[in-house]
């Protein structure tokens, strides 16, 4: 019988043993990620506590950041008024916030972006989430951060019809001329997804409704494409204050 050599067998437990810790700590990350997803600050302070990495990410690229960020599953079409849908919403975002103020007091990375190109920044402009959006500018994300479209937080918050998101942006300095790789303006995404009141604002604040992109279209243009009466009015009147 041919002798095997200690030596080997030392080796090959080690990487045993390595790879079963990967494994592990992918485990454990995954746990995390779907914690900060739900919602769920117990589970997540359970994971970190574990060893699980708050920069880890899942097969999508998403971190516990950007799952924090993003929306959970909120009851719509219930019955519910339109005050206890904001009641909920505003818990909700109260909520998401603590769940970001903790894992950016472990060490989070609010740049990291997802295989999607989306930032923690950009996932609560998506939803909503005004008090995680003042919470990570406060801690140093980067407003105008761009993705590989070109796409910013604002821009994300206006296609989404997140007035209340829009207007803290913008507050806090964003760049309302800022142009994706295509030259879509936050004020053309406003237009192509008919909100109004985000139009409404963004040009009062100079935003430009003649604003080219590279295909040519304006938001003018595109609100007259769409039939959006109300926005062409809105437009005109800004086209003519200009």
């Amino acid at each position: 019988m041919k002798r095997i050599d200690p030596g080997v067998l030392a080796g090959a437990f080690i990487l045993s043993f390595a790879a079963a810790a990967r494994a592990g700590g992918a485990a454990a990350s995954q746990a995390l990620i779907q914690a900060a997803r739900d919602g769920d600050l117990a589970g997540v302070e359970r994971a970190v506590k574990g060893g699980a990495n708050v920069n880890g990410a899942d097969m999508l690229g998403n971190t516990p950041l950007i799952a924090a960020a993003s929306a959970s599953p909120l009851a719509g079409g219930d019955g519910s008024s339109a005050v206890e849908s904001a009641a909920r919403l505003h818990a909700e975002d109260g909520r998401r916030a603590k769940l970001v103020a903790f894992l950016l007091g472990h060490g989070a990375k609010a740049e990291t972006q997802s295989a999607m190109g989306i930032d923690a920044l950009m996932a609560a402009a998506q939803n909503g989430w005004v008090s995680v959006i003042d919470l990570l500018l406060r801690k140093g994300a980067r407003i105008d951060e761009k993705n590989p479209q070109g796409l910013t937080a604002l821009m994300v918050a206006a296609s989404q019809g997140q007035t209340s998101v829009v207007r803290l942006l913008v507050e806090r300095g964003a760049r309302i001329p800022a142009k994706d790789f295509l030259g879509n303006t936050a004020l053309a995404y406003a237009v192509q997804n008919n909100h109004a009141d985000v139009a409404r604002f963004l040009v009062a604040k100079g935003a430009d409704p003649r604003a080219k992109n590279l295909t040519g279209d304006s938001p003018l243009s595109l609100a007259l494409q769409g039939g959006h009466a109300e926005l062409v009015r809105a437009l005109k009147g800004a086209r003519a204050a200009h």
